[in-house]
Protein backbone atom coordinates (compact mmCIF):
# COMPACT_ATOMS: atom_id res chain seq x y z
CA UNK A 1 0.00 0.00 0.00
CA UNK A 2 2.91 2.23 0.96
CA UNK A 3 3.80 1.92 -3.33
CA UNK A 4 0.20 3.83 -4.03
CA UNK A 5 0.59 6.26 -1.54
CA UNK A 6 3.52 7.35 -3.61
CA UNK A 7 2.27 10.71 -5.57
CA UNK A 8 4.61 10.21 -8.35
CA UNK A 9 4.38 6.24 -9.30
CA UNK A 10 0.80 5.72 -9.59
CA UNK A 11 0.04 6.77 -12.59
CA UNK A 12 1.66 4.90 -14.76
CA UNK A 13 0.17 1.13 -13.84
CA UNK A 14 -3.61 2.49 -13.48
CA UNK A 15 -2.82 3.35 -16.58
CA UNK A 16 -1.71 0.25 -17.65
CA UNK A 17 -4.35 -1.60 -15.62
CA UNK A 18 -7.22 0.91 -17.90
CA UNK A 19 -5.72 0.67 -20.64
CA UNK A 20 -5.69 -3.44 -20.63
CA UNK A 21 -9.07 -3.31 -19.85
CA UNK A 22 -10.15 -1.11 -22.54
CA UNK A 23 -8.33 -3.34 -24.87
CA UNK A 24 -10.69 -6.70 -23.60
CA UNK A 25 -13.63 -4.28 -24.40
CA UNK A 26 -13.19 -3.63 -27.44
CA UNK A 27 -11.93 -6.55 -28.80
CA UNK A 28 -15.14 -8.41 -27.03
CA UNK A 29 -17.67 -5.16 -27.71
CA UNK A 30 -16.33 -1.91 -29.15
CA UNK A 31 -19.42 -0.06 -28.30
CA UNK A 32 -18.57 -0.78 -24.30
CA UNK A 33 -15.68 1.16 -24.53
CA UNK A 34 -16.96 3.54 -22.10
CA UNK A 35 -16.39 0.72 -19.44
CA UNK A 36 -12.64 1.11 -19.06
CA UNK A 37 -13.41 5.28 -18.30
CA UNK A 38 -15.71 3.61 -15.50
CA UNK A 39 -12.87 0.96 -14.40
CA UNK A 40 -10.45 3.41 -14.20
CA UNK A 41 -12.55 6.28 -12.44
CA UNK A 42 -13.56 3.41 -9.71
CA UNK A 43 -9.89 1.78 -9.67
CA UNK A 44 -8.36 5.10 -8.62
CA UNK A 45 -11.25 6.19 -6.15
CA UNK A 46 -10.92 2.93 -4.34
CA UNK A 47 -7.22 2.97 -4.28
CA UNK A 48 -6.45 6.55 -3.41
CA UNK A 49 -8.71 6.28 -0.52
CA UNK A 50 -6.99 3.01 0.80
CA UNK A 51 -3.79 4.58 0.06
CA UNK A 52 -4.04 7.66 1.60
CA UNK A 53 -2.13 8.46 4.87
CA UNK A 54 -4.96 11.03 5.95
CA UNK A 55 -7.94 8.09 5.30
CA UNK A 56 -7.26 4.26 5.58
CA UNK A 57 -3.51 3.70 5.28
CA UNK A 58 -3.12 5.45 8.36
CA UNK A 59 -3.63 2.51 10.01
CA UNK A 60 -1.21 -0.16 10.62
CA UNK A 61 -1.02 -3.37 9.93
CA UNK A 62 -1.45 -4.37 13.36
CA UNK A 63 -5.18 -2.36 13.23
CA UNK A 64 -7.80 -4.71 12.32
CA UNK A 65 -9.20 -1.35 10.27
CA UNK A 66 -6.43 -1.81 7.82
CA UNK A 67 -7.49 -5.71 7.25
CA UNK A 68 -10.76 -4.31 6.35
CA UNK A 69 -10.17 -1.66 4.28
CA UNK A 70 -7.91 -3.98 2.21
CA UNK A 71 -10.68 -6.60 1.59
CA UNK A 72 -13.03 -3.55 0.75
CA UNK A 73 -10.85 -2.47 -1.54
CA UNK A 74 -10.25 -5.90 -2.87
CA UNK A 75 -14.22 -6.42 -2.96
CA UNK A 76 -14.64 -3.17 -4.90
CA UNK A 77 -11.89 -4.31 -7.52
CA UNK A 78 -13.96 -7.66 -8.22
CA UNK A 79 -17.18 -6.14 -8.02
CA UNK A 80 -16.53 -3.96 -10.98
CA UNK A 81 -14.84 -6.63 -12.93
CA UNK A 82 -17.80 -8.35 -12.21
CA UNK A 83 -19.81 -5.98 -13.88
CA UNK A 84 -17.81 -5.36 -16.74
CA UNK A 85 -17.61 -9.07 -17.53
CA UNK A 86 -21.42 -9.10 -17.14
CA UNK A 87 -22.07 -6.17 -19.57
CA UNK A 88 -19.56 -8.06 -21.96
CA UNK A 89 -21.42 -11.20 -22.29
CA UNK A 90 -25.08 -9.43 -21.98
CA UNK A 91 -23.46 -7.91 -25.26
CA UNK A 92 -25.37 -4.39 -24.84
Amino acid sequence: MLQKANLKNWVKPLLAHATMTLLIVLAANPSLWWLSIVDLVIHFSVDRVKASPKMLNRFGIDNKFFWWSLGVDQMAHHLTHYFIIYMILKGV
